[in-house]
């Protein structure tokens, strides 16, 4: 059953331990779902660098809070605080096409004709990083993919 978040009621949803982020209002039918299934795009951001599983997590938020999270600092370490929330079952992430520089909504487009697959958003977040580098004229050159503070912090926080 595919549900619009829009149509149904928000929670307020207490981040443990969250330094950037103390509390984040999600669609309340998160409480209710059998399984949550993660289908993100490979692609560069502008300002988180790389969005991914772990980047498609902030989606899940109200959208005036999405905004402000945006629009202040350290949003790669809010989107890891983000994703102690929830443990999708599942990540399937479309690589057939992907941005290699600006992003989210526009840039260099390649191809690298992929789909990944896995139940580890830290695992297939590095993967997605190491396919962007692959081609020439990246905008995520010269950092090992576990150095992106995304990453680095959910592993910290033990996120899969």
């Amino acid at each position: 059953k595919v549900i619009s978040f829009d149509e149904g009621k928000w929670v307020k949803k207490k981040v443990s331990g969250g330094q950037y982020i103390k509390s984040v209002s999600v669609p309340e039918i998160l409480d209710h779902v059998d399984k949550l299934i993660f289908l993100p795009c490979i692609k560069t951001h502008f300002i988180a660098r790389f969005t991914g599983s772990l980047k498609l997590g902030v989606g899940l938020m109200k959208p005036i809070e999405r905004l402000m999270l945006h629009a202040s600092n350290k949003t790669e370490e809010k989107i890891a605080e983000i994703n102690k929330l929830f443990k999708p079952e599942l990540i399937i992430m479309d690589g057939r096409k992907c941005f290699i520089t600006k992003g989210p909504t526009n840039g260099e487009v390649r191809e690298p004709n992929l789909i990944l697959a896995s139940t580890d958003r830290v695992a297939i977040d590095t993967e997605e990083i190491k396919i962007i580098q692959s081609f020439a004229g990246n905008s995520l050159a010269g950092t090992n993919p576990e150095d992106f503070t995304q990453i680095k912090k959910a592993i910290e926080f033990g996120i899969k």
